[in-house]
């Protein structure tokens, strides 16, 4: 990994936006795959049909795990109690902001009387939902709570979850702490054919719509039961771009760690990029992160974080924080962090570039 510096404002800034491109389109390819789209098609319909004797089947033969039928359905509680103080604690917290900031963005009903008519807005919460969880190399304790946080403030009468076994305990607690009783460990195609079809033999009944992020399968096996049953949305390997002002120097770590946070998905396709008009900042937020990756223990971990760094990582050094703008505007992030100082005309600045962050995702 190398920190490009744009110097010269023509060329320098047409080799940035092709970087740009070449990561931000990294997925494109995979994804048309008709082979895995095949295999995908090919699995849903044999959970389908088969049911309970096709989990046991593609269980082993793509988890490598035998698990008979009472294992698939998971107990929780008490899980949480077994934490660490702190541990607790910092679920507690983030369980609680989520929650709070959740309760604010609740949709409100409308009413307009006029002229003898009445027209009428009401949002009404969906009955059953099912939650994916994805497996890994960490416990996603943060999918967990921003997927089953919403559908709970929401007033969902049934949240049921599924996740590839074998379920951290992690995961059991912070489900614990929520209440989530209904736990499966159906990880893949098969866990979105499971909740869409649904699975008799564990009374596993079919939900009105599925959540939760996953891999290429996960995200394919959605698309394909579209119209069958609700889904949240199709989404790609994770991405994060951040813009860093000289307002952040002195918090490097902290940018290091963040970049960490979405590589350690580990699927080899996920993608991150500072973008900073501080060079400085660039070279030691470098420095942090290696620091950070080579004292990583996991050694299969590490490694894979450090092949997917060199091929989808950017550190650029922009000619100013509005050149910045516009490369995360060509980017187009999943995730956007904007470490700034927020003066009134760069915050008029960044509102204007959220809006058109906004309508390049939903295009």
């Amino acid at each position: 990994m190398e920190i490009f510096q744009i110097k010269n404002e023509e060329e320098d800034l047409e080799r940035a936006i092709a970087e740009i491109r070449r990561v931000s389109r990294r997925a494109i390819q995979v994804q048309n795959s008709e082979q895995i789209q095949e295999r995908v098609r090919e699995i849903l319909e044999k959970v389908k049909k088969e049911g309970l004797s096709a989990l046991l089947e593609l269980n082993e033969k793509i988890e490598k795990k035998f698990l008979s039928e009472e294992e698939f359905k998971l107990k929780t509680r008490g899980f949480f109690a077994k934490l660490e103080p702190d541990q607790r604690k910092a679920i507690e917290l983030a369980a609680s902001r989520i929650r709070e900031f959740q309760s604010i963005s609740l949709p409100k009903n409308s009413v307009l009387k006029k002229d003898g008519e009445l027209i009428e807005t009401e949002f009404r919460p969906i009955q059953s939902v099912g939650i994916y969880i994805p497996g890994g190399s960490a416990p996603l304790l943060s999918t967990v709570l921003m997927t089953v946080i919403p559908a709970q403030v929401a007033g969902v009468e049934k949240i049921l979850v599924s996740s590839p076994p074998e379920v951290h305990p992690y995961i059991l607690a912070t489900l614990d702490y929520l209440g989530i009783e209904e736990v499966y460990q159906i990880g893949g195609a098969q866990a979105i054919a499971s909740m869409t079809y649904g699975i008799k033999e564990l009374e596993l009944k079919p939900v009105d719509k599925i959540y939760g992020p996953g891999n290429l399968y996960v995200t394919l096996a959605k698309k394909q039961v579209f119209g069958e049953v609700g889904i949240d949305g199709l989404y790609g390997p994770s991405e994060l771009v951040i813009i860093a002002d000289s307002s952040f120097q002195g918090k490097e770590k902290a940018l290091a760690y963040d970049l960490m946070s979405q590589l350690e998905h580990a699927s080899g396709f996920e993608a991150v990029c500072l973008l900073s008009p501080e060079l400085k900042l660039a070279q030691r937020t470098l420095e942090y992160f290696n620091e950070i990756l080579d004292a990583l223990e996991n050694k299969l971990l590490r490694e894979k974080i450090r092949q997917t760094w060199q091929k989808f990582g950017l550190m650029i050094v922009t000619a100013n924080l509005e050149q910045a703008f516009e490369l995360a505007n060509e980017f187009a992030p999943e995730h956007l962090e904007l470490k700034i100082k927020e003066e009134k005309e760069e915050k008029e600045k960044k509102e204007k570039k959220e809006k058109s962050y906004r309508t390049q995702i939903l295009q």
